[in-house]
Parts: structure tokens; sequence; C-alpha cells
């Protein structure tokens, strides 16, 4: 019987919409003024406005503080260690741009890479995003579902991936020189 009626309204034409009479206020009781006066009174006052202290109460005050001197024991100066890293550890890793993330699929955790540059298997590559950044070995690397060892610019690759990319990440090379 539901279904016959919900069909039914479905496939009936619109009935013409009545007008809609204007509303009469309506008449407040005065047990309701009253609420709504009790409801006004119960509202807390506002914070009064700090006023400044006169001349002679600030200087009662410069006075006390004079008077109460505390004596903090001193702290002992801390040496600084003479350590100096090597050049080594100083050294920022180099990244070059090789290419852009231009899809992912989320299931089998893959990123499609667009390469501006050549790229191998055993590169680390650096993957930096509005969302976050990660570095990651490639282990492994497709062209139309064919495992290749490497792959020049212009080509499109599928790279398992550690995290999730999002479209046009961009992708470096990290290098240690």
């Amino acid at each position: 019987m539901r279904l016959f009626d919900f069909l039914k309204e479905l496939f009936s034409p619109p009935a013409a919409k009545k007008k809609k009479s204007p509303k009469k206020p309506k008449r407040r009781t005065a047990m309701k003024r009253r609420k709504k006066i009790k409801k006004k009174s119960r509202k807390k006052p506002r914070k009064a406005i700090k006023k400044k202290p006169s001349k002679s109460v600030r200087k009662k005050k410069q006075r006390r503080s004079k008077k109460r001197v505390r004596i903090t024991p001193r702290r002992k100066s801390k040496k600084k260690s003479s350590y100096k890293p090597s050049k080594e550890i100083l050294r920022k890793p180099k990244e070059k741009e090789i290419g852009v993330i231009t899809h992912y699929f989320s299931k089998i955790s893959v990123g499609v890479i667009k390469l501006k540059a050549s790229l191998r298997v055993g590169d680390r590559i650096h993957i930096k995003g509005t969302h976050d950044g990660f570095v990651q070995i490639v282990n492994s690397m497709q062209i139309n579902r064919q495992d290749v060892p490497s792959a020049l610019g212009g080509h499109e690759v599928g790279i398992k991936v550690a995290h999730r990319v999002y479209e046009n990440d961009k992708v470096y090379r990290v290098t240690d020189a």
C-alpha cells in the first residue's frame, strides 16, 4: 500500500499552491510575560571597567615593592661545548626535480609519475606536496604493466609508494654530493 501511495505522489501533477494567510501575532499571557521578565533579570551584570587607582594608592604600592627585594641564587653559566660537527654531517643532500605525480591508485599504492628526467630502480626520491612529503627508494617501476630498470624523461612511470600521494606533487631525485 505504501509503494502505491509513493508512486501516486510521484506521477500525479503538482497541486496548486494555496496562498498563505498572514500570521496573527500571538497574545502573551500574563504568566509568559512574568517569565520573560525573570529571564531578563537573571542576566549576569557586565564586568565593571577597572579605573586607575589614585596617585596616593600608586605611591603606596611603589613603596611596598621597593621594600620587598628578593635575592635569587646565581645561576651557573653553561659552558659551551667544543664539539663541531664534520663537514660531511653539515652537508645537505641535493635534490633535482625529475617529475610530477599525475595519478594515484589507492588499492595498490602506486603513483604515476610524468618524468622530466631519467629515473632508475634504486634511486632515492623525495615526493613533496601540499599535504606532506617523504623520502623513499624506488624498488619497482613499471611502464604499461612491464617492469623496467630505468626510464627517460617524457615517460609516464608507475612506482610503488610508501605513503599516499596526490596529483601535482613534485618528485625530486636525492643525491648525496
